[in-house]
């Protein structure tokens, strides 16, 4: 049974969204008109019992903060990505895979508004470097990484490092080294042999 309750407003006006989307004949994600033309009638007669078939869910909000903490965290791999993707330097294999750890787990009720976020500002051609490594399926590089990745606060800490790194330097990714881009994506300043 459905928990949701509309008005008679609310059903008029859905009607109309649904009648309106049935003569511009849009067939997408949302619906097509046969899907429309059951809309209506759940509506139009009341069938309070099939509603949740008729309102999608839109899921919760992203706040504010898990928002600028997505972009932070985009912000310092889309910046390593860029070194990968066009720098001069090579990337060893674990850097590589270090790199591939930015996704968020969507099985996960703690990650789901990070990755919500995160697919969306991606999808959106907003972190164009790790949308092309994306596209072109390297590594095995996914949004959602089944939490086989680094948690929330590890993403964090190399969100901060590229922060402390960009605020010390006045290079851009050109100039970025194997050492630079290590220190970012783990915390280790150098590898000795």
């Amino acid at each position: 049974m459905s928990e949701v309750k509309l008005t008679r407003f609310e059903r008029t006006s859905l009607i109309n969204q649904f009648r309106i989307m049935k003569a511009l004949n849009i067939s997408d994600d949302y619906g097509n008109k046969e899907i429309f033309d059951k809309n209506i009638k759940i509506l139009h007669n009341g069938f309070e019992y099939y509603y949740d078939e008729v309102i999608l869910d839109a899921g919760g909000s992203v706040s504010v903060e898990v928002t600028k903490e997505v972009i932070d965290i985009l912000d310092a791999y889309d910046f390593c990505a860029a070194v990968y993707t066009e720098g001069s330097i090579k990337l060893d294999q674990d850097l590589v895979n270090e790199l591939t750890e930015f996704g968020f787990d969507l099985n996960d009720s703690d990650h789901i508004s990070y990755y919500s976020i995160a697919n969306w500002l991606l999808n959106d051609n907003r972190f164009t470097n790790l949308g092309e490594l994306m596209h072109k399926d390297m590594n095995g590089i996914d949004i959602n990484d089944h939490g086989f990745s680094r948690n929330i606060n590890e993403k964090l800490n190399v969100a901060n490092r590229y922060k402390d790194f960009i605020r010390g330097s006045d290079s851009s990714f050109k100039d970025a080294t194997v050492d630079d881009i290590r220190y970012i994506l783990t915390g280790v300043n150098k590898i000795t042999e």
